[in-house]
Formats: C-alpha cells, structure tokens, sequence
C-alpha cells in the first residue's frame, strides 16, 4: 500500500509540509499586492465576473457572451472569492496560489510514486519546482495554469499508484475530470496515453492492462471520468449547438497543437528557449535525468516521465497555433519529480539528495522572488481606468458601446477584458477589427445607433470617415472617446 511504511515516511512528508509552508508563508503577503497587468488575467476577471452580473452560472461569459474555449471551474472558484472578499487581487489570485501550492506537494508525491524506496525524493522535488520561476508567475496570478498543472500532477502520480493499487484509480478519474473543467482535458488524454505506453512497452514489466481493465475500482473510475469530462460540453451543447465541439476542442486546441491548420508556423525550439529562461541548472540536468530513470528503476514508472516530456516537445514543436512560456508549468512538475526521484537514488545518504536540491534551486532558480520579479506593480491597465470608468458612467441605455481592437500595439493597450469590465456595464459591445467594418450591415446587425465608442487616436482617425455626427468626448493616454449618432453608408 502507499505511505506502507509510515516511520519511514513521516520524517520526509513533515519536511515536504514545512518547505511547502514557507513558501506559502513568504508569498501570502503578495496576494492583494499591486494589480493583475497580463493580457488573460483581465478576461478572469471578465469571465469570472460574468457569472454574478448575468445570474447564470452553467455559461461562461467573455465579453459579456457566452464562450466555449475555457471551462469553468477557476471562473466560478474566481466568482465566489469577488463576493466573499473586499480586495479584488486578492479575490482573484488566491485560486492560483492554492493551486500553485497544491503543485508543489503533487509534485512530491509524484516524485515518491517514481521512487518509494526514498521519500526524501519528495522535498528534493518540490525545492527543485520551487526554483521556477514559472511557477511563482502563475502561483501569483489570476491566470488558469498553476490550477492546470496542479490536476495534471495528480492525475499522473495518482496513475502510477493506481496501476499497483487500483483505488487509487478514483483519484486518476476525479484529477481528471476537475482539470478538464479546469482548463482543458490534459490529464484524461494523459492517462489514456500512459495507458497505450504500458500496453507497448508490456514485455519490460510484470502489470497487466487485462488486470487493469478487469478490475471493479477502473471500471467505476472510468465512469466517473467520462461524467466530469462530459458533463459540461454536453450542456453546451444542449444549450448552444454543435458548433460548441468546434470552438472548445477543435479550433482551441487540437488545431493549436497540430501540425496544420493553426496559421502559425512550427515553433521549433521555442520551447527550449523558454527552457533556458526559465533555469538553465535546473532543467537540463533534469532533461537529462529523464531518460536515465529506466536504466536506474527498471520499471513501469520509470517510463513515464520521459514518455510526457517526449510528447510535450512533439506538441510544442510542431504547434502551428499560438501557444506561450506558461504552457511549461504542464510539464516542470514531470522534470522536477523525475530529476528528484534520481538524485535519491544516486546520491549517498537517504537525505542528502535534499541538500543537493536545496543548492540547486537557490543557485539556479532563487525560489524566494520579489514583487518586481513577479510583476506585481507592472500593470499597463491602470493608466486607462479613468478613462475607462468615464466611459461607464457616460454610456446611456439606448446607446451601443463600440470597441476598436486592430491597433500593431494592442497588448500595450486596453485589454478587451478591461473594456467589458470596468466600460462596458455588463452589456454586448460591438468588438472592431477593422475601421472598414463599421459601416457593414452584417457587422452592425443587432448593434443599434446611437453608438459610443473608445479607440486609440491611429484607430479613431481611420474610424471617423464612417461616423455621422460624431462628437468627441474625452481624449487620454492615446485613447478617444467618441459618441456618433450613426455611420456612413458604403453608397455614398
């Protein structure tokens, strides 16, 4: 059974709990620090708000829309935190940073699934995690991924238990299910690869997937599994149409991590840049250790880790659709409990591989960062929030707000999620990607004038041609805010 030999256990899991402790003691006082400044934390903000101004919680809103390229599960988290605390940063980073904790600790245990014969793998693994600094972005942050990781770990350590111990395949399905609620269904796709990889590599190792399959507590799992990943697309479908399958999995991620149809070129080795960036001591010799694992362990487990980083390099390089530095965080935890699992087993001393962990993490990574580090006092929002809270409280009822959004330079601009937050008073906005657009009957179907708009000033000196009447109200910051009482007709 797991934890069997509980003496031996208990002296790593109270040193595993104390390091996970002082880091969540030293960034605790973050939390409401500052404000959130990244592109996709605006649109938690906007998504999470939208369950508490539209009344419904089984749609995420973005824009003030329904929207089918994200679940829900850190937006409704996100939704009851806003209600419960005075302090929006606060309110919104703490799901990350639980999870972000919560990593830590599933790393451990995945390290200790890998090796068992050492659990001082186990605090060896989170100090090798706690030197990214990746993961103290997202653990700081109203961003999805540390929760994405966070059930990605624990699916796959609890994997590797499961195959032994099959109650342990209640946890694989329930990680599973809450990541693909999370964020997208990467544990569930995981195991289901992990599985093909036991049944291929079944002459090295003694488990048996007819076993596996055979068993009640699979079985059952397998159930649950296809409830939580089902449920929610289901409903969606229901209640929006089939196209739902297209924006949620197709267009958002399958094309993404294809090597066609994405409209981007292969990424190549950008993923090895980010690598480097993000702590070249740390994870180059945690690469390398990777594929050492099965000459040292000569089991199932060991195979694992270097299987998931060899499909995360397959998907990353081959990505022909937009993918980001954050995107590591799925597989860090991998190369740390992996990295960790080695070092207890070739260092001298059962608790010396902590050591060397510890002199890795603080030479390599610097786990302690400041609030510069993490960009807490970064936002390129803030400037425009007057501006912004003008524009609320000056858009009339029979007015439609418009929003230019095709500026070289819009991620040093407004934020769409900062317009439907702070502009847009819960309404739908005609979203501009172009100034041609404006005068379209198919664009303006459903967008009445009088209309309202906010545009930088490039924007606005294209936009203006196609605007009757239009009156400025108020200039800032490089941004106009116009009222108009109609367009131009394309006839004229």
């Amino acid at each position: 059974m797991f934890l069997l030999n509980k003496n031996r256990f208990f002296l790593p899991a109270i040193l595993t709990s104390l390091i996970v402790f002082i880091f969540g003691y030293y960034y605790w006082d973050m939390l409401p620090m500052g404000s959130i400044h990244r592109y996709d934390e605006y649109h938690t903000l906007d998504r999470s708000n939208g369950f508490l101004i539209k009344g419904d919680w089984f749609t995420v809103y973005s824009n003030n829309e329904p929207y089918f390229k994200k679940p829900p599960l850190q937006y409704w988290l996100t939704a009851m935190t806003i209600t419960m605390s005075d302090d929006l940063e606060f309110a919104l980073r703490i799901w990350s940073y639980i999870f972000g904790l919560g990593l830590l600790i599933a790393t451990g245990l995945l390290a200790y699934a890998i090796f068992p014969s050492n659990p001082y793998a186990m605090p060896a693994a989170v100090l090798i995690l706690a030197g990214s600094s990746m993961q103290w972005f997202s653990a700081i942050s109203a961003m999805l991924d540390a929760g994405a990781a966070f059930f990605f770990a624990v699916a796959v350590f609890a994997f590797l238990l499961a195959i032994r111990q099959p109650r342990w395949w209640y946890l694989v399905a329930i990680s599973s299910g809450l990541g693909a609620l999370q964020k997208a269904p990467a544990g569930f796709v995981t195991v289901c690869g992990m599985l093909v990889l036991l049944h291929v590599t079944r002459k090295f190792h003694d488990v048996n997937l007819r076993d596996i399959f055979g068993n009640i507590h699979f079985k059952i799992s397998v159930l649950i599994t296809a409830l939580l990943v089902l449920w929610w697309p289901v409903l969606q479908v229901a209640r929006y149409g089939i196209e739902v399958i297209y924006f949620a999995y197709i267009d958002e991620m399958l094309l993404r991590f294809s090597p066609v149809g994405g409209g981007h070129p292969f990424s190549w080795l950008e993923w090895w840049q980010w690598i480097i960036r993000d702590g070249m001591g740390l994870w180059i010799p945690a690469i390398l250790s990777l594929f050492m694992l099965p000459y040292f362990f000569r089991k199932p487990e060991s195979f694992v880790p270097p299987f998931l980083f060899f499909c995360f390099v397959i998907m990353m390089t081959f990505a022909t659709g937009r993918i980001y530095q954050r995107y590591l965080l799925l597989i860090l935890p991998v190369l740390a409990a992996g990295f960790a699992a080695l070092l207890a087993r070739i260092v001298p001393g059962r608790v010396f591989a902590v050591v060397v962990a510890c002199v890795l993490t603080l030479s390599a990574g610097n786990p302690f960062k400041g609030i510069n580090s993490v960009s807490l006092f970064k936002s390129s929002q803030n400037k425009y929030l007057p501006l912004l809270e003008n524009f609320s409280k000056s858009l009339e009822v029979k007015e439609t707000p418009v929003w230019c959004n095709w500026s070289k330079a819009k991620l040093k601009n407004i934020y769409p999620g900062a317009f439907s937050y702070y502009a847009s008073n819960g309404r739908i906005f005609l979203e501009l990607h172009d100034a041609e657009q404006l005068p379209l009957k198919e664009v303006l179907e459903g967008f009445t004038p009088p209309y309202r708009g906010l545009c930088d000033t490039s924007e606005f000196d294209k936009l203006k041609k196609w605007l009757m009447s239009y009156e400025i109200i108020e200039q800032s910051n490089g941004y106009v805010h116009w009222t108009s009482m109609g367009t131009v007709s394309l006839n004229k």
